[in-house]
């Protein structure tokens, strides 16, 4: 049986339009800190770097890594 585990960082936002946007990186580090996460997302707010159909993100609503695992039945 093959196992395989895939971590995923889900960043939550909301956008002007008051929208939640959902953003999710693979593989984020073991040792990610709730205030990392809080200051990379201050980064992509304040630069501006994403826009949804309802403007630009405003504000982190909500972070979280969900675990995936996989087994394969042979």
């Amino acid at each position: 049986m093959v196992k395989s585990e895939v971590r995923t960082l889900q960043m939550q936002f909301l956008d002007a339009g008051g929208s939640k946007v959902l953003y999710a990186m693979k593989n984020p580090k073991s040792s990610l800190t709730k205030a990392e996460i809080a200051a990379a997302a201050k980064v992509v707010i304040d630069n501006q770097a994403f826009e949804s159909k309802n403007g630009l993100l405003a504000s982190l609503d909500e972070s979280r890594i969900v675990t995936r695992k996989v087994e394969v039945l042979e």
